[in-house]
């Protein structure tokens, strides 16, 4: 009787471990370190991910490898900066508190975002944006963009195939959604936009 009990308190003690192995918060101070702070174990294990401090296109790359486990991300006190590795394929780099086009593109197991709190765009930055450098409205710019549903050469689209994402929470600086950058979230019941955001992408929650 002794050594059963022995063996049920071992085994629970062991899922209490592995628990704790599926949460992890790290706090960066340089950008582009966050590949030192996750062992190649966790890059298939963490269900749950804290970063706080700056983040490049070589700490999304990290993140992105997770995306068959990773349920919860929590950036709220991360900033992204530019630099580092392109995150997507070969062409995709970070820009300063932008979530850009396909950042967080098909990360399957993802439940909820926290996103940076000065994040102001969802969706890359050029020369055609609404805003100027100071990030304010340009008068008379027309909010609306005219681009094909099935076009696939398309931007942003930086949640798109996130199929079991059910929470979002935005920062207040939020501005601007990008199209399609929820696209194919089908679990996505409701969100709350900030009060904010002045302009939405075409086809920002297709499907």
């Amino acid at each position: 009787m002794r050594l059963k009990k022995h063996f049920y308190a071992c085994i629970c003690m062991l899922l209490i471990g592995i628990g704790s192995l599926q949460a992890k918060e790290v706090t960066l101070t340089e950008a582009g370190t966050l590949s030192g702070k996750i062992s190649d174990s966790e890059l298939s294990t963490l269900t749950e991910l804290t970063i706080n401090g700056p983040i490049n296109g070589s700490d999304i790359q990290i993140i992105r490898a997770m995306g068959g486990t990773l349920k919860t991300l929590n950036l709220k006190n991360a900033n992204i900066v530019e630099g580092g590795n392109s995150y997507y394929l070969t062409d995709h780099f970070t820009q300063n508190d932008v979530i850009g086009d396909y950042m967080f593109y098909a990360m399957t197991a993802l439940e909820k975002i926290v996103m940076p709190k000065n994040v102001w765009s969802i969706g890359s930055w050029y020369s055609n944006n609404p805003w100027n450098a100071d990030k304010t409205s340009i008068s008379g710019y027309a909010k609306t963009y005219s681009v094909d549903e099935n076009d696939t050469d398309f931007g942003c689209a930086s949640f798109y195939q996130c199929v079991n994402l059910k929470q979002i929470e935005f920062p207040d600086a939020l501005l601007h959604i990008g199209g399609k950058a929820f696209g194919n979230c089908v679990k996505l019941s409701s969100i709350t936009i900030p009060e904010g955001v002045e302009l939405l992408g075409a086809y920002v929650f297709i499907n």
